[in-house]
């Protein structure tokens, strides 16, 4: 079968290949993604006309001899638990590919931004990088080469949680951010940061997603330190609209979380409606608050007419919460606490409170 050019094995229960394999010399494609019973693959070295190598959930440890021969390569799946390294120097061979994946919960295929620099013409890639400095490192290069991913997911430390968007960025279980500036992509989709105790808020003059203005879903998850998602200072130095695209804003097991919004000595007061944007939060569809036993006003009063597009509101297990649509102190006043007071929130459908 010397002509052959497309060899699909995918999910089946082949246990290994032949030698004779490097004979395909016309092959362009091989798939072997889901076939966990291979756990090693004989040398690729031949197979100089390969495109597309799908390695995905098998179990292989190592990476197959020969790779760094393969330089058509366009598409490469290394999304594999059981490899136990990315040899130094391949992927800077491969310049060619446009997708490239490794899988995000194993921590020995940990990237180096170097690595990664000579890909300019990557689209899609999945992967994990070994600390926020080298994160850092790869989208300050993919931003001086004016270069944007079309589908990405980029993760520094573990995470449990799945990904609902094309461009994700995840942060988990990191500690030793403090001070250091965690860079984007302009265009990130989605945010998930768990377990990163060092955090007090999301936005301020050291972060840069201050100006993550196409951010769709924000998850914080267990992260001891959080107060606020936004200190009002950050509107004023900054002339980008924070979470001006946000849909869905998801809270959960935030000890010390009081404010969505805090001015600096507290949480935002009257006048504080007149600092904030009208655009912040005003694409926001649901927003999800769970253990966050220090909050005690979820929306305040003057927040409210920038979530006219609001419909779901979830909140459990907040022991100190008291309200969860604030009203102004003039108007309790004026009508007393036990009066039925209005707000508009057109889109709202469903409320829920346990």
């Amino acid at each position: 079968m010397p002509c052959l050019s497309v060899l699909n094995l995918a999910f089946t229960k082949i246990e290994s290949l032949p030698n004779s394999i490097s004979e395909l010399k016309n092959l362009t494609t091989l798939l072997l993604r889901g076939c966990e019973e291979i756990r090693d693959l004989p040398c690729l070295s031949m197979l100089q006309e390969l495109k597309k190598l799908d390695l995905s959930r098998t179990q292989i440890e190592e990476v197959p001899e020969g790779m760094d021969m393969l330089i058509k390569l366009r598409y490469l799946d290394l999304s594999v638990r059981t490899l136990k390294e990315i040899p130094a120097g391949l992927l800077p061979k491969l310049v060619h590919l446009q997708h490239l994946g490794f899988h995000e919960s194993n921590e020995k295929t940990s990237l180096k931004a170097e690595e990664m620099e000579p890909l300019k013409k990557l689209e899609c890639f999945t992967g994990r990088f070994e600390d926020i400095g080298e994160l850092n490192k790869f989208i300050s290069s993919m931003q001086q080469s004016k270069k944007n991913l079309i589908k990405y997911y980029l993760q520094v430390g573990s995470s449990l949680m799945g990904s609902t968007t094309d461009k994700v960025v995840t942060i988990g279980g990191v500690q030793n951010w403090e001070g250091e500036l965690i860079m984007h992509p302009i265009e990130i989709q989605e945010l998930i940061i768990l377990r990163c105790d060092y955090l007090r808020n999301l936005v301020d003059d050291n972060s840069s997603f201050k100006n993550a203005i196409d951010l769709r879903i924000c998850s914080i998850w267990g992260c001891k330190g959080i107060e606020c998602v936004v200190p009002l200072s950050s509107f004023a130095s900054s002339s980008a609209h924070p979470f001006q695209s946000l849909e869905v804003l998801n809270l959960q097991w935030l000890p010390k979380l009081s404010a969505l919004i805090m001015n600096d000595e507290g949480i935002g007061s009257a006048t504080t409606s007149t600092l904030v944007p009208s655009a912040t939060f005003s694409h926001l569809k649901k927003i999800f608050v769970q253990g966050c036993s220090s909050m005690k006003t979820l929306l305040p009063h003057w927040l409210l007419p920038n979530l006219q597009n609001l419909e779901d509101i979830w909140v459990e297990k907040c022991d100190e919460i008291v309200e969860i649509l604030g009203a102004a102190t003039s108007e309790v006043e004026e009508k007393g606490s036990d009066a039925l007071i209005q707000f508009h929130l057109p889109k709202l459908r469903k409320l829920s409170f346990r």
